[in-house]
């Protein structure tokens, strides 16, 4: 009886916790346990009371909290090293299959790669790259390709990584370099997104052998104190703007989200102009800076002098947006690139011209901004079925470091854990909280009436059997 009633209070407290949490999500695992990794959605932030997420909790069948930590939180500054890479023309593989050795090289000692003496020169036609980038420290973030003469057109190629010149992984199926003459100015965009990767070679492979530039040099960009690999950009919704001015928009932001890459889409073609983009944000509010930009180029992008800022303003980057017709491919347009964005959340974005705003056409040009989701590693003590909850005025601090979290643990090697997916379900017949996340805002779950009931009936139980004890014991002593 009085384990009963202990775990009767126990259940009415855990109730009582877990009721001052507005919002939740169940949890589906899968793979072997104990730890199992998750990456929160985007829309979660949009209804969580903390832009760091600091009041998200995980929580078993009983209500218990369960130990989780952040993974990828980089705690220091990044340091940076740029180098020109060795680079070679390479025989072009004969099937799809991207693994396999590349002959015609002997490995240093120290990891550089040397061309055979016997190695035969490689058709134009017929040829990918390989990056020596051995001999870089940290992650690669960026690549800066010089290419041969003067190309005009886009070049479209895929993306190899690989440490030992027979096993590649591919790092992207398509990406495009851009050099194109326009009213006398030359666009150009040849630098590469290397998303964090940490690799000793690269290979590039041109989707067009017929069009492929022969490449002159490459320069790369490499970080220390890096996180680990992102995961995937989730992206919204496109944005309109809710009002605007003679050279500016400004486009309203869900709350407390944080953004890292910025799409502009502009609605007319033969378009081209220079912007800078600022974050607004109540003059009152104290902004408070709660985490590094998981897009480390951000950091590359904004080397340069920015541009100054106005009232309320925070500036972010400068960018050229376009939207162009390539020259004899009336069907092919060359669009400007994502840009980096500083991981920080604005109540809107603002995108300012040089000029009149209609430089970027009669209508003004609509957004996507993108979030590079935060990933977290739980340990599954207690039962399951496991949940999410968020939406209390918790303090931060209950996220524990990895190495706490995992005797041992060491970030470069990978260990076997299971996955999480949470199920965020939007209300049916409830309009969105922000037009960027109509289709992923989650809805308010009757959560609290559940666990006050259980409450009342875990009460309503203990005060029954209290009764049933005094009337034994009275009856004992008559």
């Amino acid at each position: 009886m009085r384990n009963f009633a202990k775990k009767a209070v126990f259940l009415a407290s855990c109730g009582a916790s877990l009721a001052a949490f507005a919002m939740q999500a169940p949890i589906e695992l899968g793979g072997d346990g104990p730890y199992y990794q998750m990456t929160v959605p985007m829309a979660v932030y949009a209804t969580s009371l903390s832009s760091s997420l600091a009041d998200l909790r995980i929580h078993n069948s009983t209500g218990q909290a369960v130990p989780f930590g952040w993974l990828g939180e980089q705690a220091l500054d990044p340091v940076w090293h740029s180098a020109v890479v060795p680079i070679f023309a390479v025989a072009r593989a004969k099937t799809a299959n991207i693994d396999g050795a590349v002959t015609g090289f002997t490995l240093r000692g120290d990891g550089r790669l040397q061309v055979q003496k016997t190695a035969k020169p490689v058709e134009k036609s017929a040829r990918d790259w390989i990056f020596d980038a051995s001999q870089l420290q940290g992650n690669l973030v960026r690549a800066r390709l010089e290419l041969a003469g003067n190309p005009q057109g886009l070049f479209g190629f895929a993306l190899d990584a690989s440490d030992d010149l027979k096993h590649w992984q591919n790092l992207s199926a398509h990406e495009q370099l851009t050099r194109l003459n326009h009213a006398g100015s030359q666009i150009e965009d040849l630098a590469v997104d290397l998303q964090n990767t940490r690799a000793r070679y690269l290979r590039l492979r041109w989707l067009d052998e017929r069009a492929a530039p022969a490449i002159k040099s490459v320069h790369m960009d490499s970080a220390d104190h890096l996180a680990a690999r992102p995961p995937a950009l989730e992206w919204s919704k496109r944005l309109t703007p809710n009002q605007c001015g003679q050279s500016f928009c400004d486009y309203p932001l869900p709350i407390n989200t944080p953004l890292d890459s910025l799409r502009i889409h502009l609605p007319e073609r033969n378009t081209l102009a220079s912007v800078s983009i600022y974050g607004l944000a109540p003059v009152a509010v104290e902004r408070k800076r709660h985490r590094h930009s998981l897009n480390p180029l951000h950091v590359l992008h904004t080397k340069s002098k920015p541009a100054e800022s106005g009232p309320g303003e925070q500036y972010i980057a400068q960018t050229v947006a376009y939207r162009l017709q390539v020259p004899g491919a009336p069907a092919l347009e060359a669009l400007s690139p994502v840009v980096a964005l500083d991981g920080q959340s604005y109540t809107a974005l603002r995108i300012r011209t040089d000029g009149p705003f209609t430089l970027l056409g009669n209508t003004p040009p609509s957004i996507e901004f993108a979030v590079a989701p935060r990933a977290l590693m739980f340990l599954a003590r207690g039962s399951a079925p496991f949940s999410a909850h968020w939406g209390a005025k918790e303090k931060d601090g209950a996220a524990l470091a990895l190495s706490t979290l995992i005797p041992g643990y060491d970030p470069s090697k990978r260990s076997k854990t299971g996955r999480g997916v949470m199920h965020i379900v939007a209300p049916a017949s409830s309009p969105a909280a922000t037009p960027a996340l109509a289709a992923s805002v989650p809805s308010k779950t009757p959560t609290s009436k559940v666990w006050l009931w259980a409450a009342l009936a875990a009460g309503l139980v203990l005060l029954g059997g209290m009764v049933w004890s005094l009337l034994g014991s009275m009856k004992r002593q008559t």
